[in-house]
């Protein structure tokens, strides 16, 4: 699609402004902050007046945008143009709590966070995000109330797996194990599920198992597998197979030579 998006851009027709919406969109699956920033500009500077009130989305996808590049005064300043457009929406509110992340003033995030529950109190993401800064935090009874509560609204794999993140700060090592399992079991390639039950199942003492489930994960490549190995070598290591380990920090340094895993 994109040629063609590029070349209906590249008229500088009127009629063809649309096109700036669309690579900007794409621009952001493939975390292309800077491209999708000038792609979102060029809708704005094109738009006609007669389709301004859903300037909001675009402000909002704007904010995104500059996130990816880390520069939270113009996500700000995206997000509030976005806000102004449409108050009591939660992706932008959720937009200006992540610029409050990149800010460091996590005290004003959990503070937009608590709001953000109590007035949209079947929206999910703000009670996981709140769940997980307070897991972070240290204040692990809040965060297992707030996933319970997630998990009452959804049965989702991102629920379950900040369920056994919970579990594994209260170092209760069987329960973490069924929140991992059930992760898998509705996203059967969460990489970062794998490398926790690969952790856990040593933890039990389960190094066979644990060791089978991060092979088998690293096996099936993709993006995170430099992450799998390393996994694996370590589970390896501690479990005492120092020949298997050496063998697999071998294929992690083939894969990525430059990396400091290996």
């Amino acid at each position: 699609a994109r040629p063609l998006l590029e070349l209906a851009a590249a008229a500088n027709r009127p009629d063809l402004f649309i096109a700036h919406y669309y690579l900007g969109w794409l621009a952001m699956q493939r975390q292309d902050g800077p491209l999708a920033a000038a792609e979102f500009e060029l809708y704005l500077a094109q738009r006609p007046k007669e389709v301004a009130a859903n300037d909001h989305e675009i402000h909002e996808l704007h904010g995104r945008a500059y996130l990816l590049m880390k520069d939270a005064p113009k996500a700000r300043a995206a997000f509030e143009a976005a806000q102004a457009g449409r108050p009591e929406s939660v992706g932008i509110q959720m937009g200006l709590v992540a610029v409050l992340d990149l800010e460091g003033k996590a005290p004003a995030a959990v503070k937009l966070l608590d709001g953000l529950v109590a007035r949209f109190p079947k929206a999910p993401d703000p009670r996981a995000r709140l769940a997980r800064v307070l897991l972070t935090a240290g204040n692990v009874k809040r965060a297992e109330a707030l996933t319970r509560e997630l998990l009452a609204l959804q049965n989702s794999a991102p629920a379950h797996l900040l369920m056994a993140d919970v579990h594994l700060a209260q170092k209760q090592y069987p329960a973490a194990e069924r929140e991992l399992r059930a992760t898998l079991k509705l996203q059967p390639r969460q990489p970062a599920a794998q490398i926790s039950l690969g952790h856990v199942l040593q933890i039990l003492g389960r190094h066979d198992d644990a060791i089978t489930v991060l092979d088998a994960a690293a096996a099936a490549g993709g993006p995170e597998q430099a992450s799998l190995l390393a996994a694996l070598g370590t589970v390896q290591r501690r479990a005492g197979r120092h020949d298997q380990a050496v063998v697999t920090h071998l294929k992690l340094a083939a894969l990525d030579p430059p990396g400091p895993l290996a």
